[in-house]
């Protein structure tokens, strides 16, 4: 296995992360990140002492506004045939203690896994909020504000009541007991509610969306070189609150405390 993480930049105000990892056979990779919160437009302000002709010290105050998060992430996962993959992506509406809601400028992810240089998954996400120009912004016209607004209320209203997405792949005969286990939970169809504080997967399904805590949905991979479906799955999860998804992870994963050496999303 051989990982490479790409050094974060913020060139014109846009963060960028990069991936890339080959997974040799019989090897296991986990990606086990804490969930990624973009957050909104703050106000900076910049202290600078000035000296004047007289000694006195004096110090200049200005004000600027930060657009909000411009965050771009891309990975790419080449495996080979016996290799093993846990793949978790997850991301929040904001700082929702802060009252921040969808009120970032742009999330970009983009997740790519190979298998035997075949495309296996390909998982892309463009999620934009409110119209930014870089790293600073002033005081917007009132046409460009009403745009803004217009994207943001939109995105918003897109995500409903959810505030937390998640994307779980796991691929790889050491993980077949752990796919099947997670299949098995979805049932058909492969789209599923969930309601909250239940104590396993399997038992907790919902009967309404409207009151369900999370709803999923499953994809079984295709192995491209064989035409059928490989050893391997994509779940996706909508949560309304951040600790129900962990709730959901926790309970899938933790099978794999034998693997990582503890039980994954715990202790957080």
């Amino acid at each position: 296995m051989r990982p490479h993480l790409g050094a974060s930049s913020a060139r014109s105000g846009v963060t960028r992360q990069t991936l890339t990892a080959t997974v040799a056979p019989s090897a296991t990779l986990a990606l086990l990140p804490d969930f990624l919160t973009c957050f909104r437009c703050v106000k900076v302000r910049k202290i600078v002492p000035l000296l004047v002709p007289d000694s006195k010290l004096f110090f200049s105050v200005s004000f600027s506004h930060k657009s909000g998060a411009d965050y771009e992430q891309s990975q790419e996962i080449r495996m080979l045939r016996g290799g093993n993959l846990v793949l978790v992506d997850w991301y929040t509406s904001g700082r929702m203690g802060r009252g921040e809601s969808w009120v970032f400028h742009r999330l970009s992810s983009n997740t790519r896994v190979y298998m035997d240089g075949q495309l296996l998954l390909w998982e892309p996400l463009l999620l934009e909020g409110g119209k930014g120009e870089g790293a600073t912004c002033s005081k917007p016209s009132s046409a460009s504000a009403s745009s803004s607004s217009s994207r943001l209320t939109a995105l918003a209203t897109r995500m409903g009541s959810y505030h937390c997405f998640c994307l779980l792949v796991l691929i790889g005969p050491r993980l077949a007991d752990l796919i099947q286990q997670v299949s098995r939970s979805q049932g058909r169809p492969t789209f599923q509610a969930w309601e909250r504080g239940a104590a396993g997967p399997a038992e907790h399904r919902a009967q309404s969306l409207g009151d369900s805590a999370c709803v999923s949905s499953l994809c079984h991979l295709i192995d491209g070189t064989q035409g059928k479906k490989g050893q391997g799955l994509a779940l996706k999860i909508a949560g309304k609150a951040t600790e129900d998804v962990r709730q959901l992870l926790k309970s899938f994963l933790a099978p794999l405390a034998s693997v990582v050496g503890t039980e994954p999303y715990s202790g957080m």
